[in-house]
């Protein structure tokens, strides 16, 4: 998984791109991916099938990996490879403790594939 030092390197060395042309490019490609994965929104149906979904979930990986993160403030692209950005999917935690002492409370992530709640530090089911 890519390291904050790296990407924060990545995003003063990457290479040099006015906003308006990282645009075009984001949307060009989004394009592109939309047909080529022949996704599409049905506001009916909010919660979409597993096919669907790793449809989605590949295509995003693919514009990450193609188009990169535009930093605003640096101007430069911040590029990730597939392996870089699949890592990082992999290694994320998947949950995340707010708070302190007796007070903590965990929060699953929903790509645990179960809902997400509040879980009090000492119960059982919060790890």
């Amino acid at each position: 998984m890519i390291d904050f030092k790296e990407f924060i390197k990545r995003s003063m060395d990457g290479p040099v791109m006015a906003e308006q042309e990282f645009d075009l490019k984001l949307c060009r490609c989004l394009r592109r991916l939309v047909v080529d994965y022949g996704v599409h929104f049905t506001p009916a149906e909010i919660i979409c099938d597993d096919a669907t979904a790793d449809a989605i979930f590949q295509a995003g990986v693919e514009l990450l990996a193609e188009v990169g993160v535009y930093n605003i403030d640096t101007s430069r692209v911040i590029d990730l490879t597939e392996e870089e950005i699949r890592e990082t999917c992999r290694d994320t935690p998947k949950q995340c403790t707010l708070g302190s002492t007796n007070k903590e409370t965990w929060h699953p992530m929903l790509m645990t594939g179960e809902p997400s709640k509040e879980l009090q530090k000492g119960d059982s089911s919060a790890r």
